[in-house]
């Protein structure tokens, strides 16, 4: 069979999952309520002083922004649930897109197939917050940093960046992947040393990334510090995600980073699995290809690693 053929065919496979996967969200959209942090997400969002109530939130504005010109159309529940319905069934799309173009079809189907029907991922979609939306801004940073890395196009590079900007005003989280883009990018530039106007171009990116976070450090977050309801999110329902006086640091970090893989798989067995088979993954990608794509993926192995080191 041709091989564009077979192309053609599993781009059609991905649309028919994307759309079996957005319908699994729109139902569950349809069967829940706000729930209390939604619910206050959409308060802060209301037309009149939504930006001033949204610097007082641990979120950055960009979600509240969204939801307030959303709700011009339309203020009922399930209408603010479809922007992250869309986008938690939209991003699995990209991050399938990008490893097929790694030259990894088999895990980019097992990726796809487990973000697109994780039920926590599903869960989450149907919610009125602005972490799927973050998600898909990060999948398409990356999926546009490749394409600027490998042919070294500032319009892929400016795509990269401005999603990357936006997914830094989207959710604080998105932290972790701007740090890990940010040193996946740069050791795959150290020995292209020629690519000047390029390495400057990548420079000043991750320049406006850091004018962002002063800005958002200086408008919002230094505040948010200095509040007791910030010690009372550590030691109430948050207390779970920061180490204890009298825990192991290493045995905390070790747990929490496999809890990722068991929300991710919405089962503690599986969780563990997972965690194991991304280990191994990271090693395989640290000691595999030839020559000319040894340096790739030792370069993709650092990133995957430092979102989690990040995360500690």
């Amino acid at each position: 069979m041709p091989v564009h053929s077979l192309s053609r065919r599993s781009d059609l496979l991905a649309i028919f999952i994307v759309l079996v996967a957005l319908a699994l969200r729109l139902i569950e959209a349809s069967q829940t309520y706000l729930n209390p942090d939604e619910a206050l997400i959409f308060f802060i969002s209301q037309p009149s002083g939504w930006y001033e109530r949204s610097l007082l939130y641990h979120h950055p504005p960009l979600f509240f922004l969204l939801l307030h010109y959303l709700q011009l159309f339309s203020d009922s529940e399930f209408f603010l649930r479809l922007l992250p319905a869309i986008a938690g069934s939209l991003y699995p799309w990209v991050i399938w897109k990008w490893l097929v173009r790694q030259q990894y079809p088999h895990a980019a189907w097992i990726a796809f197939a487990i973000l697109e029907f994780s039920p926590n991922l599903i869960s989450l979609s149907a919610q009125v917050r602005g972490y799927t939306l973050v998600l898909l801004l990060v999948s398409l940073a990356l999926f546009h940093l490749e394409d600027a890395l490998k042919t070294k196009a500032l319009r892929s590079l400016l795509i990269s960046t401005v999603c990357l900007n936006l997914a830094i005003l989207t959710e604080y989280s998105a932290a972790f992947a701007v740090g890990a883009l940010g040193l996946y990018a740069f050791v795959r530039l150290v020995p292209e040393a020629r690519q000047i106007r390029f390495a400057i171009a990548w420079s000043l990116s991750q320049t406006g990334a850091l004018a962002i976070y002063a800005a958002l450090y200086k408008s919002s977050i230094a505040t948010l510090l200095g509040t007791p309801a910030k010690d009372d999110l550590v030691s109430g329902y948050l207390s779970t995600a920061f180490p204890q006086p009298s825990q192991d640091l290493f045995i905390f970090s070790i747990a929490g980073t496999v809890k990722q893989f068991v929300y991710l798989s919405s089962s503690l067995p599986l969780g563990y699995i997972g965690a194991a088979l991304f280990a191994a993954g990271i090693l395989f990608l640290s000691f595999a290809g030839n020559k000319e794509n040894q340096f790739r993926l030792r370069a993709l192995a650092i990133a995957f690693g430092a979102a989690f080191v990040l995360a500690l």
